[in-house]
Order: structure tokens, then C-alpha cells, then sequence
């Protein structure tokens, strides 16, 4: 995908040097930190499919969309499940979508007193009044449906010349895209035209030739299930008119015109072309989902860095040992803990680690060891949107060296994760979907710490400077089947590059047959890595590569553990450990750990 290389910021060099250093790095690493993009607009241009309302004036209260009204169209919905506000640009809004409208054409022959602004047109509009297009920009353009029926009049056979209509139409709403990317929209979305194949081909074509970055949403193949299985959305009626009247007689259809009381929810069309409000729910929901994926996904290396940590703190706790009374020999040594951490704001992972191996105690000045670690635990995607399964191995070395009152201490794991039934669930208007998958994942992290035991004695105090790296690769997956809601990914990695300062406090001697701990520290990542995930949703000719989502931020850590000897060379430990960041990366873990000599 797009494996980028990650730069380190100059004053890295400032964590070799002094305290004050780290506390510079971790300011560049905070105002590097780019949290996931929330929209703060939505642009609309296109057609009826997608007017709300910019002819109102000109139909019953109440009325205007073309569709069984007062529901809401598609994009509306889409506005809607991202909490802004959209209203038709006859009203001062964001939607310049018109009914009628062609993708560069003029219809000065078409009845009605409509204005019918060809999509070109809209976009200009745009662009000379307002044009303000940022990353957190969302803008939706669709057409092509208009041109479409402006070929039917020759026939039903189309013609060269007809299809040469349909190819400049659509290499025209391509060219549009364009320049709305080019202008510095964030996210652009577009559909295919539902029953438009002929259209539908030269517009992917059109698409794929300028591979441009646009999140394509499979409209044609999303109508076509609803049609072969009308029953898992609630719908009975595929073919009659919900609205009594003409055959286009949506655009003044209010409930007392529906041909049922519920028929807004029970029937495919509104009039003979356009759809009723419970199939731009549908259509609503799907786009939501499409926009949601790429974030969701995104999680799964940050559900594992949550593990990752947790799997680390019994080096951590071997090492501590070892730097308050180190002992030469050899000890088993192995632990289990529960860990439970939000990775983002949008995931959760939880689990149980089991762990065991051994290590050395080679002189006082060297105690070095190796453990194998299982983690068996779940993933959870926010707001109950999907969940999935996390099985992770590791293989975690360690070393710690003392010279006099300063404690050198070295970490390193590789391991690798099954990501098994990745589940997201897809909401499409009454109708529930689930779309499953999964993959593998590889990671790998090295760490280092330097801690100074400064106040020897009853109360010791000791701080330290660490610097972590963590490399965490998503592979790849398609969920199974064929359905216009599902998406393909590509690989993904993460990395981070964190730096601490942090002091640990802990008893010099035992109390009541406990050595007690206490640790804080305060850590920000200064890799600026550039974290995307690129998508290839169902029927889509270009692949959608997100804007950048949940890079590390800084977060404040703790710990308090205890330790009680059993003998010289063994002892119990029980530990809690934390850790809450300014973008929800907040986690918990706690266990007991044993080291037995022999």
C-alpha cells in the first residue's frame, strides 16, 4: 500500500543528552500528532438522486425531493450520521445537487420551470462563492443518470452516438473530481448508477484511467440486492409506485399521496424512476459504512501496540528486580496478566497474556532472560460497529547492566497475530449486515532505559529515560463474498517512536514481608509516522486511500507493583499498570508473576 517511510524529527538527537531534552521531544511529538480526521462540512453535487430541496419553493410544504417526502434523501443521511447540518444551497446550504441536472449539458427542452444546473455548473458555483475545501471536507458529487435518459429518445438500442453521450458524460464527472481533490477536498465519494451499465462502465474507465482518490460507493450493485432480496430490508413491493399520480410525481408526494400508509417503507419506488425514503436510508447507511471503514480497520495495529505493552511488563518487572538485588544464577520465571485498553477512541482490545521462560543472573552487575508470551483476547470496534478476535505470540529478550548506581536496561520481542473473524457490522436502513474477514499480522519492538538510582536508602528514587520502538504490519484481506457493502484492504503498519521520562519510587527494604513500587513517567511518540489505510470497496474501479487516522499521542503512565520474597533467589510479584493519552489510548493491565530459582 503506501508503506511511508517515517522521519524522526531533528531534535531526537536531545534524548541522548538531558531530561530537558526529552521534554522537548515530546512537545514536536504532540504537535505532530494528527488525530483522525472529523468531518466538518459536506458538499453535495449531482442530481435528483441527491437534491434536498432546491426546488421547494415550487412544491407543496413539506414537499420537493424526489422522493416519498418529507424523508430524507441519501446524503442527508450521510450528513446526519456525522452529526452536520446540510441544506439545500437555494437555502444557504451545501447541496447544490439539482433534479434534472446533467453532468456538463444544459436542458432548455425539459418541462417544468426547474433550473436543472448541470453539475459542472454546480462545482463552478462552488468554487467562485465559497471554495473553501479542507482535509476535513467531505464532498459528494454524482451524475450521469440525466445524460443517460437523454439517449433513450433514439431508441432503445443505443447508438454509437448515445454512448459517445454517456462516455463525454462521464469522463466529465471524472474531470470534476479532479478538480475538487486538486482544490483540497479531503474526502470525495461517488456512486455508480444504479440500472446504468452502459454508463457505469465508462465512468469506472474514466475513473481508473486518472486514478484518482475517490471512495466509490456500488449504488448499481447495492439496488440490485434489494431487488433480488427485497425482504431482508422490509420491502414487498419492487415494481408498483408508492406515490399516486405521474410517473415522476415524487417531487409533490406527501404521506397522504402515498398509495399505503407505510409505503415509504415497504416499496423500492417513490414514481416511476426515483426511490422511496427507506431506499436512500439504505443508501444513506451504505456510505456511512464506507466512510467508516478505512478508521475502523485502522485499529487493528493499535489494539495490538495495547497487548504489546502489556506483554513487556514482565521483562519490566525482571528487570526492576534485578537492579534493587541482583543474584547470579539461573530462574524460571513466567506470569499472567489481564490487560483492557481503549487502542483509540474508535477500538478497544482486551485479553489474558500467559507467559514463561527464564533468565540469568550472570554477576551483580548483569541479570539477562528470554519468555514466550500468549495473548488470547478480543478487539471491539467503537459504538458496537464490529468485533473480532486476537490470538498474538511473542518471543521477548532482555538484558539489564548496573555500573554503580546507574542501571542500563534492553528490551526486544518479535512475535506475530492471528486476526480472525473480523466482524463489521453494516447498518442499512431496518437491515443489519455483518461482513466478515480476517488476516496476520507481524511486530516487532525494541526499548531501551537508563535510570539512575539517586536517593539510596529506605525510600529509594530513582529517575529514568526510555526510548521504545514498536513496528506493527497489518496484511491485507478481503471480506468473504460478493455483496456491494463489502471492501478489500490493503496491508497496513504502524510505527511509533516513543521517548519517557518518568522516576520510580520503591522501598529499600521489605515491609511486612512486602517490597512495594511505585512508577510515573510521561511518554510521546516522535516518529510522526504518517499512518493511511487504503480500500477497494465492492465494485469500485480505484482504490480510496484515507486521510491520515489515530497516530500515538502523548499519554501519562504509572505503575505499582509488589514484590514479596520467597526465598534469595525467588519471590511473587503482583502489578498494576496504566496508561491514559489525549486520544483515547487509555489501558489497564494487572497480573502476578513468579521467579523460582534453581
Amino acid at each position: 500500500m503506501n508503506n511511508l517511510r517515517p522521519t524522526i524529527p531533528s531534535g531526537a538527537g536531545a534524548v541522548r543528552r538531558s531530561v530537558s531534552g526529552v521534554a522537548l521531544i515530546l512537545t514536536l511529538g504532540n504537535a505532530a500528532v494528527t488525530q483522525a480526521a472529523e468531518y466538518d462540512r459536506v458538499i453535495v453535487f449531482g442530481d435528483s438522486i441527491s437534491d434536498s430541496g432546491n426546488y421547494a419553493t415550487k412544491a407543496p410544504t413539506g414537499a420537493g425531493k424526489f422522493t416519498t417526502n418529507p424523508d430524507d434523501v441519501w446524503v442527508e443521511i450521510v450528513a446526519k450520521g456525522l452529526g452536520l447540518d446540510l441544506k439545500p444551497h437555494a437555502m444557504g446550504g451545501g447541496n447544490y445537487a439539482e433534479g434534472g441536472a446533467r453532468v456538463a449539458l444544459q436542458r432548455p427542452d425539459a418541462p417544468g420551470n426547474l433550473t436543472r444546473r448541470p453539475v459542472t455548473e454546480q462545482v463552478a458555483d462552488f468554487m467562485a462563492n465559497d471554495g473553501k475545501l479542507t482535509r476535513n471536507s467531505l464532498v459528494i458529487i454524482q451524475g450521469g443518470g440525466n445524460d443517460v435518459f437523454s439517449t433513450k429518445f433514439n431508441g432503445p438500442t443505443d447508438t454509437p452516438a448515445d454512448l459517445e453521450v454517456l462516455r463525454v458524460a462521464a469522463e466529465g464527472l471524472a474531470d470534476q473530481i479532479d478538480n475538487l481533490i486538486k482544490a483540497g477536498a479531503g474526502t470525495v465519494a461517488t456512486t455508480s448508477v444504479p440500472k446504468f451499465d452502459q454508463y457505469n462502465e465508462r465512468y469506472d474507465a474514466a475513473l481508473a484511467s486518472r486514478g484518482l482518490n475517490v471512495l466509490y460507493v456500488d449504488m448499481a450493485g447495492l439496488i440490485a440486492e434489494i431487488e433480488t432480496a427485497p425482504a431482508e430490508f422490509g420491502i414487498t413491493n419492487t415494481t408498483s409506485r408508492a406515490c399516486r399520480g405521474f410517473a415522476l410525481e415524487s417531487f409533490t408526494c406527501l404521506p397522504k399521496d402515498y398509495v399505503e400508509a407505510n409505503a415509504n417503507r415497504t416499496y423500492l419506488y417513490a414514481d416511476g424512476v426515483h426511490f422511496t425514503g427507506v431506499v436512500h436510508e439504505i443508501e444513506g447507511d451504505a456510505t456511512l459504512a464506507m466512510l467508516r471503514a478505512p478508521l475502523q480497520i485502522a485499529q487493528l495495529p493499535h489494539m495490538l501496540l495495547t497487548t504489546n505493552r502489556a506483554t513487556g511488563q514482565l521483562a519490566r518487572e525482571r528487570m526492576d528486580a534485578a537492579s534493587r538485588n541482583p543474584v547470579p544464577g539461573w530462574r524460571l520465571i513466567g506470569g499472567t496478566q489481564l490487560v483492557d485498553g481503549d487502542a483509540t477512541r474508535q477500538g478497544k482490545a482486551d485479553g489474558t497474556i500467559v507467559q514463561a521462560g527464564f533468565e540469568r543472573g550472570f554477576s551483580s552487575a548483569l541479570t539477562a532472560g528470554s519468555y514466550l508470551s500468549w495473548h488470547h483476547g478480543n478487539g471491539d470496534f467503537a459504538d458496537d460497529r464490529g468485533a473480532l478476535s486476537i490470538d498474538s505470540y511473542s518471543l521477548q529478550g532482555f538484558a539489564t547492566l548496573q555500573h554503580g548506581r546507574i542501571a542500563a536496561d534492553f528490551t526486544a520481542a518479535i512475535g506475530r497475530a492471528n486476526l480472525s473473524d473480523i466482524e463489521r457490522k453494516v447498518m442499512l436502513g431496518p437491515a443489519l449486515r455483518i461482513e466478515q474477514g480476517g488476516t496476520d499480522s507481524d511486530f516487532l519492538t525494541a526499548e531501551t532505559r537508563i535510570g539512575v538510582d539517586a536517593l539510596p536508602g529506605p525510600l529509594r528514587i530513582a529517575p529514568f529515560l526510555s526510548l521504545r520502538y514498536d513496528r506493527i504490519s497489518v496484511d491485507g484481506y478481503a471480506e468473504r463474498g460478493d455483496r456491494s457493502t463489502q471492501v478489500t484492504y490493503a496491508g497496513q503498519k504502524l510505527e511509533t517512536l516513543e521517548a519517557a521520562v518518568g522516576v520510580r519510587f520503591s522501598s529499600g527494604e521489605a515491609w511486612r514481608g512486602i517490597i512495594p513500587a511505585l512508577e510515573l513517567g510521561y511518554a510521546g511518540d516522535v516518529l510522526n509516522h504518517t499512518q493511511k489505510v487504503a480500500i477497494l470497496p465492492h465494485g469500485a474501479p480505484v482504490w480510496y486511500t484515507s486521510q491520515q487516522v489515530g497516530a500515538s499521542d502523548d499519554a501519562f503512565f504509572y505503575g505499582l507493583t509488589a514484590t514479596i520474597p520467597v526465598t534469595t533467589q525467588s519471590a511473587v510479584n503482583l502489578g498494576v499498570r496504566g496508561r491514559s493519552a489525549g486520544n483515547g489510548q487509555n489501558s489497564l493491565s494487572g497480573g502476578i508473576s513468579l521467579s523460582l530459582g534453581f
